[in-house]
């Protein structure tokens, strides 16, 4: 039986059951709350690994969440007529991400497994803080998204040595760069477009694993570069693919674009980062990220 259990929060109970439906498996198990009152006691009378708080629900849920139990991720189940503020509201409320309440099974399981990934940390070593002066380590990845979890972990480990403020931070730079880095792969070596995440069938998935097998796209790779001071973090994720054309970006606010898979990790790496910057030919990226004493 799974030890992992996830907690939709919906005051429409036929909605919160078909996200459960869609997003089951062997790996968590749910439960359902209908208003705020109800998912406080279920969190604080179980261990809750991710709370999915549907758009309505989550204002009521967010500030009492932050202050009691501030390491509990949650995403946001959005409402495909939510704007771009509202959305930006959902973030600063706390919120780890988003996700259409209507999306797809498969787009569901992947964004619950991502967050659950970034939410196992391993115990503080603070011991070795006061010791620490800065450093720098690179990394090269092949075209496999599973690799995307464990250097994110990885890093995450060495933030936390430098004390970066908070396991909610440290979870938000997580979301960050699992963006960043997932990009450079898919869309970058192995120029799979966002566009086919929309036709919800398996089709997205399915040429990622081909072109992973194909030249050229198989011989590229992504170089990560991290860099880190007692003061500020950076992160320079560099892909072999075409790049791409920033001024041509659609704006991920606008009420168009704002559920659709495009632009979504663009506008999750500009929330959870201090600047994200990239070159002239966008093939690569610069996260970067003040660290709080």
């Amino acid at each position: 039986m799974s030890t992992t259990h996830i907690l939709v929060v919906d005051a429409d109970s036929e909605r919160a059951r078909s996200v459960t439906q869609r997003a089951r498996s062997d790996d968590w198990s749910f439960a359902v709350s209908t208003d705020a009152s109800s998912a406080r006691r279920e969190i604080d009378s179980r261990p809750i690994s991710l709370v999915l708080a549907d758009a309505s629900a989550w204002p009521d849920l967010a500030d009492w969440l932050a202050q009691a139990h501030p390491a509990l991720p949650a995403v946001v189940l959005s409402s495909r007529q939510d704007e771009g503020p509202a959305v930006m509201e959902q973030l600063r409320l706390g919120a780890m991400s988003f996700v259409p309440r209507d999306a797809d099974r498969r787009r569901l399981v992947e964004t619950i497994r991502t967050i659950l990934e970034l939410n196992r940390r391993s115990p503080h070593r603070a011991a070795i803080r006061s010791m620490l002066r800065g450093g720098a380590v690179e990394l090269q990845l092949t075209n496999d998204p599973a690799l995307v979890p464990v250097v994110v972990g990885y890093f995450q480990r060495i933030l936390e040595d430098y004390g970066l403020t908070g396991p909610r931070e440290l979870m938000q730079i997580g979301v960050a760069l699992t963006e960043a880095l997932a990009n450079s792969i898919i869309h970058g070596n192995l120029e799979v477009g966002s566009d086919l995440r929309a036709e919800r069938s398996d089709v997205f998935y399915d040429l990622i694993d081909e072109r992973r097998t194909m030249e050229p796209y198989r011989g590229r790779v992504v170089d990560v570069v991290m860099r880190i001071s007692q003061s500020v973090a950076s992160f320079v994720i560099r892909d072999q693919g075409k790049g791409f054309d920033r001024a041509a970006l659609p704006d991920p606010l606008a009420p168009e674009n704002l559920v659709k898979p495009s632009g979504r990790g663009i506008l999750l790496m500009k929330t959870y980062s201090d600047t994200v910057s990239w070159n002239a030919s966008g093939t690569e990226v610069t996260l970067t990220k003040v660290m709080k004493p």
